[in-house]
């Protein structure tokens, strides 16, 4: 039997591993667009510390919660195959997991000595641009090789990683799947203009998010002022509540931004009438706007004018739809095809959760993978 994983990130890396475990007469070769390494995604999670996941993961951290709730109940054995490897890491007190020394190379490290351990093929500078079925095999062309498969694996990420919709697209419509729309997620929001000295301040805020007049969403967390938008893992998770709303016309939303979040209205009109500059209790610059506008830093105005693109995002939201999988994440249409991580319409907060997600989809596929 051979297999061809296609992409060497959290969901290809764990699949491999796990299907050459426990069918070590397989031949599994996981292939790679890099040409220096595997784990591209993985380098860039958590600005390079890796943010291996979290300790508070559930499945109301995702979009479609029933569908992920048998797969991230494998998380005991994601963190097995790290301990196994030797990896140490630590819990911070947001409930983040990272590698002891914080580095991404660390875990890159461990997983290809794991790749190795179990015999994984890896093929580096292996661009995937054609799927074909030949006969009762697969052909999987690459721009400098072919490979023939019995089953294939498709962990090739979302957009936000591909930095390419058309082979993206290319790749899932010769398997004749339904995408659902793709959209830009934890992303910076663009918003209505303010002065440009906010721009890199952050500050811890409360985020309520309005349409037509009705909350829908709360946040509270650190807050980033861009140029033209609002960045931060505050809005990194309202902009994971937008992308998946298929909006159009972001008119009728806005927020309402409680700059002083750790302050009561009482509190806050006292340090006022105190020091009606506010730089008693604010940073200068973000003080300074608050009272030339006659702003109210306990209800700051922003107008939502959208998302920022792909190229700004760290995950797609949207991919292959969840009706054409079976719950072992094989094809309806063709069992000898599975596909995973942020491949499929799944899509989670941020803090980890959806790099877990991608690595435990890894280890859904490989263990149910002769289902």
């Amino acid at each position: 039997m051979k297999v061809v994983v296609i992409g060497a990130g959290p969901c290809g890396i764990m699949a491999s591993i796990e299907i050459k475990k426990n069918n070590p007469e397989y031949q599994v070769i996981l292939l790679e667009k890099d040409s220096r390494s595997i784990g591209s995604r993985i380098k860039v999670s958590g600005n390079g510390r890796c943010n291996l996941g979290n300790s508070n993961i559930n499945e109301k951290k995702y979009n479609h919660s029933l569908f992920v709730r048998d797969i991230i109940s494998l998380k005991e054995d994601l963190f097995s195959y790290l301990n196994e490897g030797g990896l140490g890491y630590f819990t911070d007190e947001e409930g983040r997991i990272y590698p002891l020394s914080e580095s991404s190379i660390s875990v890159i490290h461990v997983l290809n000595n794991l790749l190795k351990k179990y015999g994984v093929d890896v093929k580096l500078d292996s661009k995937v641009v054609e799927i074909k079925k030949s006969g009762n095999k697969y052909r999987v062309l690459c721009e400098k090789d072919e490979y023939f498969a019995d089953k294939i694996v498709l962990a090739i990420g979302g957009i936000s990683q591909l930095n390419d919709k058309s082979l993206y697209s290319k790749l899932l419509n010769e398997l004749d799947v339904r995408i659902t729309d793709l959209k830009p997620s934890l992303t910076p929001i663009l918003t209505s203009k303010f002065d440009k000295r906010l721009e890199g301040k952050r500050c811890k805020v409360n985020v309520k998010l309005f349409r037509d007049g009705d909350l829908v969403k709360i946040e509270d967390g650190e807050m980033l002022f861009k140029k033209d938008g609002v960045s931060g893992i505050v809005m990194f998770n309202m902009s994971s509540y937008l992308s998946r709303q298929h909006i159009d016309d972001y008119s009728s939303y806005y927020f309402i931004i409680d700059l002083l979040p750790k302050l009561t209205y009482h509190e806050y009109l006292k340090f006022r009438s105190i020091d009606p500059s506010l730089k008693n209790i604010m940073q200068e610059d973000i003080a300074r706007e608050v009272v030339s506008k006659g702003i109210d830093p306990k209800e700051f105005l922003l107008e939502i004018k959208g998302l920022y693109d792909f190229k700004n995002s760290q995950v797609t939201s949207g991919g292959v739809a969840l009706e054409e999988l079976n719950s072992n994440l094989s094809l309806k249409k063709d069992n000898n095809i599975f596909i995973g991580g942020e491949t499929i319409d799944i899509d989670g907060e941020c803090g980890g959760y959806n790099i877990e997600f991608a690595f435990l989809s890894g280890i859904k596929i490989g263990r149910f993978f002769n289902e």
